[in-house]
């Protein structure tokens, strides 16, 4: 009777040894992970599920291997093999290889074990999610890390808790996967996700509507486009309201339910808008300019206002221009002393560039130009000063324009307020009419009052609250008669 034991056979030798090899990559890799050694995403995928599945797939080609030997050493004699291999406890042998198949099968147990559940919590990781796919994703991951959101994990917002949400958001990501792999994604990435869960299972964790009530101080900070840059403060109350309360902006998510109709996927054009009171009593109002058409209503979407109609960026926010450069004026991160730099960096960032190389040497060149130009003797005086603006600028690009992915922030509207897309205006434009041809409101005095307006120190104070706003610049009225888009969109 041949003594040799099966699993020496060249199918199990070859699974043996790498079965061992991909053991310990493992195993070293959860290792460091739990040692808190950040690993890089992929290295982390790997780690989670193909050297897994490669462990269990050598150690199942073992014993088929030691199967086929079995069987080739029964021809060899000439005898039929029995079904199944005999194992007799009487023999040493068979007793140790009993012992270090349990003893194996424990180990890997225990590993695949651990690994499933750092599979999971890595597949509910930042890392993964923003990082993994590079290009893809870059745009996401770059505004997150800006944004308000930034210590809230991705999947809190686009998965939220529950099992079925999980398989459903890991089934939507095999097709992702393969957008991925075969270059089938689009550019830009297109908003909004009509797959999301519902945001009264997310957002509502932590933003309940009731939690708002009564108002809220907001001091802004913006910077005129003149040679000394100019600082103009305004200081607002904003009529949050509430869940519960008959007034204020959060009523929309309320008692009362708010339903519309857009004629576009990014819900920028709404022409009809129906309110149902807590009391039965519901409200249509149409845009009297432009009604929409009966086609138009049969193939748009009813849907009721919920936070992410107004709040559609709250974590991947692309900053304007302006918006930029006056956040990075009141941060310190520009000097306000140098003269036009607000106008400059303004103008520089709404250029259009093929890519971050050619971006970084335009906008190099031309604040240098610039300066040297316009002020050549400050050119001098304060080129390191300069230096440090031409890198915020640069810097400032690169978080909100990302050629590869066709992506800037002109893509994607921003809903809150009304200053550089219509966002408040979509719907209280002054044109949308109910049957008695009343209007939905517009006065700014409906969801914020102007408490103070501060420009070169000197403070305006507004002694009556029920003032409608004035304007800082003399427009000749025309800020009751356009919406603020109609001069502000665009930078």
């Amino acid at each position: 009777m041949n003594k040799v034991p099966l699993y020496r056979n060249p199918l199990s030798r070859f699974a043996w040894v790498m079965a061992l090899m991909v053991f310990a990559i493992t195993t070293i890799l959860l290792l460091l992970d739990y040692l808190g050694v950040k690993l890089n995403p992929l290295i982390g995928m790997l780690a989670y599920t193909l050297f897994p599945a490669l462990l269990i797939f050598y150690l199942f080609l073992i014993p088929i291997g030691m199967y086929r030997e079995w069987r080739r050493r029964h021809r060899q004699i000439g005898e039929e093999a029995p079904r199944f291999p005999r194992f007799d406890f009487n023999i040493k042998g068979h007793r140790i290889q009993l012992y270090v198949f349990i003893l194996g099968t424990s180990l890997v147990g225990l590993l695949v074990l651990a690994v499933s559940f750092r599979a999971y919590e890595f597949t509910e990781s930042v890392h993964f999610c923003g990082e993994l796919c590079h290009n893809v994703m870059k745009p996401e991951a770059t505004t997150y890390k800006a944004s308000p959101h930034a210590r809230v994990a991705c999947v809190q917002c686009h998965v939220g808790k529950g099992a079925t949400w999980y398989v459903k958001s890991k089934l939507a990501g095999l097709y992702q996967v393969y957008a991925t792999i075969f270059n089938k994604y689009p550019r830009p990435i297109n908003t909004p996700i009509s797959s999301l869960r519902p945001s009264t299972d997310t957002c509502e964790e932590c933003h309940w509507p009731s939690k708002f009530f009564g108002g809220r101080q907001i001091m802004r900070t913006h910077y005129e486009e003149d040679e000394n840059n100019t600082p103009r403060q305004f200081l607002m109350l904003l009529n949050v309201g509430g869940g519960l309360s008959p007034t204020g902006i959060h009523w929309h998510v309320g008692q009362d339910e708010v339903y519309y109709v857009a004629r576009d996927k990014t819900r920028q054009d709404i022409p009809w808008v129906k309110v149902k009171y807590k009391n039965g009593r519901e409200v249509t109002y149409v845009n009297s300019e432009d009604p929409p058409k009966g086609e138009e209503m049969a193939k748009g979407e009813l849907r009721k206002m919920d936070c992410i109609d107004c709040h559609n960026r709250p974590t991947h926010i692309f900053r304007s221009p302006r918006v930029a450069m006056d956040e990075a004026i009141s941060a310190g991160l520009i000097d306000r002393n140098l003269p036009y730099v607000k106008k400059l960096g303004v103008d520089i960032l709404s250029e259009k560039y093929t890519d971050n190389k050619t971006a970084k040497s335009s906008i190099r060149n031309s604040a240098l130009a610039f300066y040297k130009d316009k002020y050549p003797q400050l050119a001098l005086d304060k080129a390191g000063l300069i230096e440090k603006t031409i890198s915020e600028l640069q810097k400032i690009w690169e978080k909100n324009n990302f050629p590869e992915m066709k992506s800037d922030w002109t893509n994607y509207p921003n809903n809150i307020g009304h200053l550089t897309w219509p966002g408040c205006f979509r719907c209280h434009d002054g044109r949308h009419k109910n049957e008695k041809g009343e209007t939905i409101k517009k006065e700014c005095n409906t969801c914020h009052l102007f408490l103070s307006e501060k420009l070169s120190g000197l403070i305006t104070v507004k002694t009556s609250l029920g003032k409608p706003f004035e304007h800082p610049a003399n427009v000749g009225g025309e800020e009751r008669r356009s919406n603020c888009t109609s001069c502000h969109a665009g930078r």
